[in-house]
C-alpha cells in the first residue's frame, strides 16, 4: 500500500504538471531519495499507527510545498501549504496580508493560525470569514504569531 501511495504521489504529479506546464516533482528529503526503501517502512509505520499517508508535492512558484495527507480511516485527503507570516505588524494587519495574498482563492478556503509556545489547535475559519472579520484567526492579540517552515 505505500510503494503504491508514492505511485499515486508521482501520478498526481505529472498530471498536475501537465495542467500547469510545469515541472512538479515529488517533495522527497535527500534520504528518501537515497534509500527509499526507509521511506516505504516510515510510510508503513506512519500507515499502522495513525491510519494515514502522507507526502509531499513541489509546484513551481508555490510559496511552499503541498502536503498531502490521505487519512485511510476518516476516508479523506487534506492538502494544505504553510505560510509564514510576515515579520512585523500587528496581528491583524498579519492576516489582512494572507488574505489579500488568496485574492483568487475559493471562499470556503480554511485557514489556520497558531501562536508561538501555544498549545492545542490554534484558531481557523473559512476565507470567506476571515475577509470579514481577520479577527477571526486572532485569539490573543499580544502573542505573535508562530513562524512556520515546512521542509519535507
Amino acid at each position: 500500500m505505500a510503494g503504491r501511495f508514492d505511485a499515486l504521489m508521482r501520478y498526481a504529479c505529472l498530471r498536475l504538471g501537465r495542467r500547469l506546464g510545469a515541472e512538479v516533482t515529488p517533495a522527497l528529503s535527500r534520504r528518501d531519495v537515497a534509500e527509499p526503501t526507509l521511506r516505504t517502512q516510515a510510510l508503513v509505520s506512519q500507515l499502522s499507527t495513525t491510519g494515514t499517508l502522507t507526502g509531499g508535492i513541489k509546484i513551481p512558484g508555490a510559496v511552499g510545498a503541498m502536503q498531502v495527507t490521505a487519512d485511510l480511516r476518516a476516508a479523506r485527503v487534506i492538502c494544505h501549504v504553510d505560510v509564514d507570516a510576515p515579520k512585523s505588524g500587528k496581528p491583524t494587519t498579519r492576516v489582512n496580508w494572507l488574505v489579500r495574498q488568496l485574492k483568487d482563492a475559493p471562499e470556503t478556503t480554511r485557514l489556520e493560525a497558531f501562536v508561538i509556545h501555544g498549545r492545542g489547535d490554534g484558531t481557523a475559519g473559512l476565507l470567506r470569514q476571515v475577509r470579514v472579520d481577520p479577527s477571526t484567526l486572532i485569539n490573543d492579540p499580544t502573542k505573535e504569531p508562530l513562524p512556520k517552515t515546512s521542509s519535507p
